[in-house]
């Protein structure tokens, strides 16, 4: 019976982390309302205390937005006591990797992120492109070791499409990419869909510039920019789809 309890809950606390993400695009939304149409965002040049955390994407949700910093954790998350302190001040020394989900780094990379207009600029396809998802790296799951009081570093909430991890190669941490769900991690979509998307499969293969299954989903890395990014457009989700707008 202890195997078929265990898989219960990992399957409920899975669906806590659908609700968080649901929340998240709850607060997103009420945000785009207030905002001209702007997901919450930092640019690269925000200004910041030389002893205060880094800026993440989640920090113009608060505190009208993001009246309960729980949806920031993933019960499944290895590191969920460390987040847990981190969250209950934004002064907390690990606050700018306080959260169990990132944010795609396509959007808030862009200059002056001027592709969290979505109103502005949206993909062409906005209720398969990614917007937020759960984020590791959660190398205490996955190397058999306790996870330790800090947490690891997860580029203050923001995706990498590639963050040069080789799988073949031994490390100390991991890829922000994780099997948090057993085999996968539950993503959320700029069109407000919720999915569970297999990541067992992307972990085993090396990681491309173009992927013709993603290329017909009208993948922007895969048709314009070239470049190396994980796929996962075997769920129909990818990091930004169409032409690349202008500013």
């Amino acid at each position: 019976m202890l195997p078929a309890l265990k898989r219960s809950l990992r399957q409920a606390r899975a669906t806590v982390c659908m609700y968080n993400l649901r929340a998240i695009d709850q607060m997103m939304w009420m945000y785009r309302s207030d905002n001209d149409g702007w997901l919450p965002h930092v640019t690269d040049d925000a200004a910041a205390d030389a002893d205060a955390p880094a800026p993440t994407w989640y920090d113009p949700l608060l505190p009208g937005y993001l009246t309960d910093v729980s949806a920031l954790i993933c019960p499944e998350d290895p590191y969920q006591a460390a987040l847990e302190d981190a969250t209950r001040a934004p002064q907390h020394p690990d606050w700018s990797n306080a959260s169990s989900y990132g944010v795609n780094d396509y959007i808030l990379g862009s200059p002056n992120a001027y592709l969290a207009n979505v109103e502005r600029h949206p993909p062409a396809r906005p209720v398969d492109t990614m917007v937020a998802a759960d984020m590791g790296p959660d190398f205490g799951a996955s190397d058999g070791s306790e996870p330790g009081p800090y947490l690891p570093h997860r580029t203050q909430g923001r995706l990498p499409w590639s963050d040069g991890y080789d799988w073949g190669q031994m490390q100390s941490n991991g890829p922000w990419i994780t099997q948090r769900h057993g085999d996968s991690i539950n993503m959320l979509t700029l069109g407000g869909a919720v999915r569970r998307v297999q990541t067992s499969n992307v972990m085993k293969q090396p990681v491309l510039d173009h992927y013709d299954h993603c290329a017909a989903g009208k993948c922007t890395f895969c048709n314009e920019l070239h470049e190396e990014h994980y796929s996962f457009s075997h769920a129909y989700t990818y990091w930004w789809t169409g032409p690349i707008p202008k500013p």
